[in-house]
């Protein structure tokens, strides 16, 4: 009995300081981020590695400063560029760009627990306040997937020319930031 009391205390104690618990944590990218593709998935999008940035701006600004490097080919928050990135090799690489949002959920004990819903009459009452799971912060970010006409993963970790292309990705996402921060729209 004395076990139960104080698990009781210790959970009330914690609810103070804790009133959620986070079911996806989303943070922003400092620099950038290489995500392993799985070779054996059936959606497109998991199959390729991808080189993964955070972005601060509209989907608008950044195909603007794609189209001042590629020709660009946009569709529904993705660029397609074909371009022959490096002279010594004849590869014509196809690079596509996946813009994103992501954000964080937790659930709300309050609202779990919560015996009283709040008047629906109220003309402040958002339905949404109610819902035990939450949204977090949302963050914006750029996937870069490079593959060719045969749909060969340049960034998998077997690829000759990784290395390169990753240091090519880098100063390309370097660039875009600075092309972000310092052109008026």
């Amino acid at each position: 009995m004395r076990n139960k009391g104080i698990l009781f205390v210790l959970t009330l104690v914690m609810s103070t300081y804790q009133s959620c618990i986070p079911l996806k944590t989303v943070n922003p990218i400092e620099g950038y981020k290489i995500v392993e593709g799985k070779p054996n998935s059936k959606k497109e999008i998991k199959r390729f590695t991808k080189f993964k940035f955070s972005n601060y701006h509209s989907t608008n600004k950044s195909i603007s400063f794609l189209k001042t490097k590629f020709k660009v080919f946009a569709h529904r928050e993705k660029a397609y560029v074909t371009h022959k990135i490096f002279s010594d090799l004849d590869i014509n690489f196809n690079l596509e760009f996946r813009f994103y949002e992501d954000e964080s959920k937790y659930i709300s004990l309050l609202n779990l627990f919560s015996k009283d819903k709040r008047d629906s009459n109220d003309p402040y009452y958002n339905e949404e306040m109610d819902e035990p799971v939450q949204s977090g912060d949302v963050y914006k970010f750029i996937e870069v997937t490079i593959k060719d006409d045969a749909l060969t993963d340049y960034l998998n970790l077997n690829s000759p020319v990784r290395e390169r292309l990753i240091s090519y990705l880098k100063e390309l996402s370097i660039a875009h930031n600075f092309y972000i921060k310092n052109t008026n729209f």
